[in-house]
C-alpha cells in the first residue's frame, strides 16, 4: 500500500496518473494527458464528500481500491473507500458499535483485509475492511499523524507516527507458538 499526506502526492500506473491536492480533492488522468498538461489543465476530479481529504492510500494488489480519510470534527464519516477507481465511494468508519468515533482521522493503510487509521484517539484497526473498528492497544492514545505497513523485524509492521509520543512500531507477523513444559 502506497499513501500519500495531505500536503500532496501522486501515485502513477501504467495508463493514470493520480494526484491529492490541497483543498482540490483526488485528481486523476490518464498518463498521457498528464504529460501534456499545462497549468489551467483541467483534471477529473474525485471526493467522497464535502470537506478536506487528509490523506489517500493505494490498495498494492488491486489498483482499483482506493482509500481516503477526512481530518476533521462533523461533516460525515471519515474514512471512505472506492473499489472503482474513485467513481462511486463508501463509508467505511464502521457499525454495530465497533466504529471509528466523530474525531479525525489524519491517515490510513492496509495490510491485506487489516486497515490501520491514524486519529486523534491513537490508531484504530480493522480486520473486515472496514465494517466493525476497534482501538490498537499497541500505540498510545495519541494524535497519530501517520500510519505505515513496512519492513519490520520478523515481517511487515505497522509503524505509527505521532504528535508528543514519537514514532512506535508493532509487528504485523503473529509471534511464534510456545508449548508450554511438560506438555
Amino acid at each position: 500500500m502506497q499513501a500519500f499526506d495531505r500536503i500532496g502526492g501522486q501515485r502513477c500506473v501504467p495508463g493514470e496518473m493520480w494526484m491529492v491536492l490541497i483543498d482540490a480533492g483526488i485528481q486523476h488522468t490518464p498518463n498521457d494527458a498528464a504529460s501534456a498538461a499545462k497549468a489551467t489543465t483541467e483534471w477529473a476530479s474525485s471526493q467522497p464528500r464535502a470537506g478536506w481529504v487528509s490523506s489517500v492510500a493505494f490498495d498494492a494488489t488491486n489498483t482499483d481500491t482506493i482509500y481516503a480519510t477526512y481530518a476533521d470534527f462533523g461533516g460525515g464519516p471519515h474514512v471512505w473507500r472506492s473499489l472503482d477507481a474513485g467513481a462511486t465511494w463508501t463509508a467505511i468508519d464502521g457499525s454495530d458499535g465497533a466504529s471509528i468515533p466523530d474525531i479525525p482521522v489524519h491517515s490510513i493503510t492496509a495490510d491485506g483485509s487489516r486497515l490501520f487509521a491514524g486519529t486523534d484517539l491513537g490508531v484504530f484497526v480493522s480486520y473486515d475492511a472496514g465494517t466493525h473498528w476497534l482501538a490498537d492497544r499497541n500505540f498510545p492514545k495519541v494524535i497519530t499523524e501517520r500510519v505505515v505497513v513496512a519492513q519490520g523485524i520478523f515481517g511487515p509492521a505497522l509503524y505509527a507516527f505521532t504528535h508528543g509520543r514519537g514514532a512506535w512500531r508493532a509487528e504485523l507477523a503473529l509471534p511464534p507458538k510456545h508449548r508450554a513444559a511438560g506438555r
